[in-house]
């Protein structure tokens, strides 16, 4: 009984978490698409412009977060929509589209014999990848290097981009995106390292996963 009242406690927690998911970030990611769109239509149709590109880019952004929100919310409800699943790595063609439009040249490059991953670990390196693309946009200087090497037992995903002189890191910053993938990369028994590199001018980050469970 103990058990089954726990439980209950645990689903309205999580469809109380995705409602206010639902109305607060939905809501506001969706406004951020449609003022977007509403500022570049008010552009002159002839105009290419850097105006122009980063609207274009915050409505291709706005839709995808709003993908992936729904995807989540729907795992939060447990009533995932016929054929719904967590975006994998068989994604990130899509989210490199979604990075290049918001103005990161992305080059990925694959070493070792490629393998079908594990459902959560797939998850997993995708949300990593997604994580470094996001530092990269955030803090670079317009182009990441990421490479995908696939060893016997493990996986790394290692991203290297030049770092902006205005987005230098600061000692005291939280970093919670490097926080978030040490997280993610230590459920699956894995490392991580990161810092700048070439005489501070890029900066580096690698993950290493276990695909074994070792």
């Amino acid at each position: 009984m103990a058990r089954q009242d726990l439980a209950n406690a645990i689903a309205e927690d999580r469809s109380a978490i995705a409602r206010d998911l639902h109305d607060v970030i939905a809501h506001h990611v969706s406004a951020i698409g449609v003022h977007a769109g509403a500022a570049r239509l008010g552009l002159s149709a002839k105009e290419v412009s850097p105006v122009s590109t980063a609207l274009t880019a915050v409505e291709t952004s706005s839709r995808a977060a709003l993908l992936d929100l729904r995807r989540l919310l729907d795992f939060l409800h447990d009533s995932p929509a016929e054929g719904a699943r967590q975006p994998g790595l068989r994604d990130l063609d899509q989210l490199i589209q979604v990075v290049s439009a918001a103005g990161l040249e992305t080059n990925v490059s694959v070493r070792g014999t490629r393998q079908e991953l594990e459902g959560s670990l797939d998850i997993a390196v995708y949300r990593v990848v997604q994580e470094m693309l996001t530092n990269a946009l955030r803090h670079g200087d317009g182009h990441v290097d990421i490479t995908l090497r696939y060893g016997t037992s493990r996986i790394t995903v290692t991203a290297v981009n030049p770092i902006a002189a205005s987005g230098r890191l600061v000692a005291d910053s939280p970093h919670r995106g490097l926080e978030g993938i040490s997280s993610r990369v230590g459920m699956f028994n894995g490392f991580v390292s990161y810092g700048p590199v070439h005489g501070g001018a890029d900066w580096k980050i690698s993950a290493t996963l276990s695909m074994d469970g070792t």
